[in-house]
């Protein structure tokens, strides 16, 4: 069982956000709620919570995706459950995500939100939370067992590690473009300006287990997708 309480985390803590989509848990997913020192869930990620033994830190949304008796187990385990009505301006994620950064986290990671029942608007949006300007100093990543996407912005660099042959797709998210510098992938770009909308970035590879990207203007949605990944669902 990972068990968080209410205190504060320390300064530059790793924060994991349990969205509301489907979450293969593996060796990854382990270790990403083992290193943080403060978890949220988001909406239905209260659920996941309770089915994986998991006490957060704090659960927050309008909870219209999770089952009233899920929200009512959380209450009588003395869980902090913060509830918005859902005519709101933020989704449960976005909520999740600006709560972490108040808190100090410098590490985000948010699983559930890349597979799942939502909608194509959700998950469009989950993809580009990370790319607002106040988040520029904060490292946010969407994971889950066989996918990853995070957001580079400009004067940032960011590590993606892997096997081999693995697609690394990166999309410039500025206009004009954004001007980038990798090391590690099949087909490296040294100084290249992306132009907002080209598909040149898509379908790369990792070269080597480990590839570097740095982005000297603009931002960079960078998506990786493992080999032989483990497919959604839920299990513990």
């Amino acid at each position: 069982m990972v068990t968080h309480g209410s205190q504060p985390p320390p300064p530059g803590a790793a924060c994991c956000i349990i969205a509301g989509g489907d979450i293969a848990v593996g060796p990854r997913v382990r270790s990403i709620l083992d290193a943080s020192s403060l978890i949220i869930a988001a909406d239905r990620g209260i659920s996941t919570c309770l089915a994986l033994g998991v006490t957060p830190t704090l659960c927050i949304g309008d909870f219209d995706s999770a089952p009233d008796e899920d929200v009512a187990a959380a209450r009588a385990r003395g869980w902090d459950v913060r509830a918005y009505p859902a005519e709101k301006a933020a989704t449960d994620g976005e909520l999740a995500l600006v709560e972490a950064a108040a808190r100090g986290a410098r590490k985000i990671t948010v699983l559930g939100a890349l597979t799942g029942p939502d909608r194509l608007d959700h998950g469009v949006a989950n993809l580009l939370m990370a790319a607002r300007p106040a988040l520029s100093g904060i490292e946010v990543r969407l994971v889950d067992e066989a996918r990853e996407a995070l957001v580079i912005h400009a004067g940032n660099s960011a590590a993606v590690t892997g096997e081999r042959g693995d697609y690394v797709t990166l999309l410039p998210l500025t206009e004009p473009d954004a001007v980038i510098t990798t090391w590690g992938l099949k087909y490296d770009l040294l100084g290249i300006a992306l132009e907002y909308g080209s598909t040149r970035g898509v379908s790369n590879e990792l070269a080597w287990p480990r590839a570097d990207i740095s982005v000297a203007r603009g931002r960079l949605l960078v998506l990786h997708e493992r080999r032989g990944g483990v497919q959604p669902g839920r299990s513990s």
